[in-house]
């Protein structure tokens, strides 16, 4: 056979195999588009059927509004609804007890300011209620003071805008001191008879009167806040930054009105409501066509026990002032210091369950020691300022409990 003839029929065998797969593969790529294409109907048809559903369920859940909750709904509903007021109530009312000496505490905020077109210092005023305070030094009844430094020249002691409370000594320069504050976070210059001056590590400098006010607040660049009293008496009147801007107490027979500006420049008004010689009441008015959000307070035997809230939550405390803090006065009596918080029952309302806190303070122990330094070997002598518990032995620890019902947390403290 000639090469000729050869090659002749290699290419008839080529043109064959082309012609028998070539269909083949015409019928591959058509049933591969067919099955494409029935893939992409099919996802058109999922999402129409998922849109339907949709809004359906937006309807069916429209319609379960409308109906006034008449039927439940499910857990992801319900949160979203009561997610509206409980944080913004929360915002300006706010308790606790503390586990350490059992005391109760409640935090309102009043009024902010933001001062000098915000270079600051800014203000959040803040009435604070301590269980363990018989004073009233700002006129907010008893256990009741706003959040501003004070010093009481009675007693030489210090309160600070921090919470934090000293016992001064001055020195002879001029200078005071605490025993017991090792921190170099603050110094205080003055007397009696002129301005205290308290200068903060930060830089931040408070001025207070010879009666122990604090009447201007800086920076270090010098700008500031100005506190302005009634003539006369320890009432805050107004807090003023430099370019103007304030907030506003206006005294009324029965109640205070605190008048600030939200970011808006909406005024936002809140009242304080005395009654017998007690703070009762504390109403935010809403800027809105809104109900007013109110803290209702109640007392027994001049100590805080109950507070109820506008939006339904209700809380209970329960003190011991027989079986309570104890001190040594000397090495044969012994005395209750003060009443302690022994269980805290909160009502969130609406059906759900109550919540239930017990507190004990290491009184069923043998050695019922305490934040007060009891049973350290040390005694504290009526008008002394020893802080017995720092100076109790190195070795000296206290307990206090905190039982909720599902978690009980142990806590021991040392002297420090």
């Amino acid at each position: 056979m000639s090469i000729l003839s050869y090659r002749h029929i290699r290419a008839n065998m080529i043109i064959l195999l082309i012609l028998f797969f070539l269909p083949v593969q015409l019928c591959f790529m058509l049933s591969s588009v067919s099955f494409a294409y029935k893939i992409h109907k099919t996802i058109i048809q999922f999402q129409q059927y998922n849109n339907k559903q949709k809004k359906y369920h937006n309807f069916s859940l429209q319609k379960k509004i409308s109906q006034n909750n008449k039927e439940r709904f499910s857990r992801e509903e319900a949160n979203s609804t009561l997610w509206s007021n409980a944080f913004n109530f929360q915002k300006t009312f706010n308790t606790q007890v503390d586990p350490r000496t059992g005391l109760f505490f409640v935090h309102i905020r009043a009024g902010s300011l933001v001062s000098n077109t915000g270079h600051g210092p800014n203000i959040n005023l803040e009435v604070n209620y301590n269980s363990n305070s018989t004073a009233n030094p700002d006129n907010l009844r008893q256990g009741w003071s706003w959040n501003l430094t004070h010093f009481n020249p009675q007693n030489n002691q210090l309160f600070t805008s921090q919470g934090q409370s000293f016992n001064l000594q001055q020195t002879s320069d001029g200078h005071w001191w605490s025993r017991y504050h090792k921190l170099h976070d603050l110094k205080i210059d003055g007397s009696k008879k002129k301005h205290f001056r308290i200068t903060y590590a930060n830089g931040l400098r408070e001025i207070l009167n010879h009666q122990g006010y604090e009447i201007r607040l800086e920076q270090q660049d010098g700008m500031g806040v100005n506190f302005s009293y009634q003539p006369g008496t320890h009432r805050l009147t107004s807090i003023c930054d430099d370019q103007g801007n304030k907030i506003d107490l206006v005294w009324h027979e029965n109640y205070l009105t605190v008048i600030s500006h939200d970011s808006n420049g909406k005024p936002v008004r809140i009242n304080l409501s005395f009654i017998n010689n007690k703070l009762r009441k504390v109403t935010l008015q809403s800027n809105q066509n809104q109900p007013d959000q109110g803290l209702y307070i109640n007392y027994n035997n001049n100590l805080l026990n109950s507070l109820h809230y506008s939006s339904g939550i209700e809380k209970r405390i329960t003190y011991d002032c027989n079986n309570a803090m104890k001190i040594a006065l000397n090495n044969d009596s012994r005395i209750n210091a003060s009443c302690v918080v022994v269980r805290e029952i909160i009502n969130p309302g609406s059906f759900q369950p109550k919540s239930v806190i017990s507190y004990a303070y290491d009184q069923s122990s043998h050695n019922e020691h305490n934040y007060l330094g009891f049973n350290s070997g040390l005694e504290q002598l009526p008008g002394m300022t020893t802080d017995v518990l720092f100076e109790a032995p190195v070795n000296y620890t206290y307990k206090t409990t905190e039982d909720n019902g599902l978690v009980k947390q142990i806590r021991t403290y040392n002297k420090y």
